[in-house]
């Protein structure tokens, strides 16, 4: 013979299952109405969300020297928006106007790599 040991708490389920969906089929009401207004309500936090993508505050320690060289470059620079990207003007030193030259784009391309 075999024994079940979970065949009561099974009863237990099946009786209590079979009284809530026979609630549930007698107000129907609150659990359709329920959920929609709930949803409504907490659908209201979307105006208090504050999108980040700086890379730099997001991904990094808060003691990373990242941080401490930003905040040397804002002190530096008066910059007060956190941008990641960095320009880099270049001039020939020669006085020559073209900057197409094989020399200038091996220099360029030697300080990409730095």
């Amino acid at each position: 013979m075999d024994i079940n040991p979970f065949g009561i708490l099974q009863d237990f389920l099946a009786h209590c299952f079979y009284k809530y969906g026979a609630f549930v089929s007698r107000h129907p009401n609150p659990f359709i109405f329920g959920p929609i207004a709930l949803t409504l309500f907490l659908s209201l936090g979307i105006l208090n969300v504050e999108v980040s993508d700086d890379l730099r505050f997001l991904y990094s320690p808060e003691n990373s020297l990242s941080r401490f060289e930003y905040q040397i470059h804002q002190e530096f620079s008066g910059d007060s928006v956190n941008s990641s990207l960095i320009a880099v003007a270049l001039e020939a030193s020669d006085g020559n106007k073209n900057m197409l030259r094989k020399e200038i784009a091996d220099t360029i391309r030697d300080l990409i790599r730095f």
